[in-house]
């Protein structure tokens, strides 16, 4: 999972724009949190009744917060000046990815 809305903002949105592309955000985190809570009780139910294992698996997540700062509008953008440096931020991260850093939820 990449996970491309910030759970945090530096600064309280003020403007019109910045409200509504926060508002988008947060609608962003919530499916989100639903889908990991939803996979996440399912691995317990897993652990906690192994017979289960016979229909499903537990699932690994990986969680990757994505630490560039887009608006709503460069979320929809497929140009080669917003694809290009997402790609690079992708291979910079992608051994953070692969290891323990990445485990989600994160360790305690």
């Amino acid at each position: 999972m990449v996970q491309i809305n910030p759970q945090q903002r530096k600064l309280e949105p003020r403007a019109m724009p910045e409200i509504i592309d926060r508002r988008n955000e947060l609608s962003g985190n919530l499916a989100l949190s639903q889908e990991l809570y939803f996979i996440a009780k399912i691995n317990e139910l897993l652990a906690e009744y192994p017979s289960l294992g016979a229909r499903y698996k537990p699932i690994t997540i990986r969680a990757v917060e994505l630490e560039a700062d887009l608006d709503y509008a460069s979320k929809l953008d497929r140009s080669s000046a917003t694809i290009e440096p997402l790609l690079r931020t992708g291979q910079e991260r992608a051994e953070w990815f692969f290891d323990s850093r990445s485990l989600w939820p994160a360790s305690k």
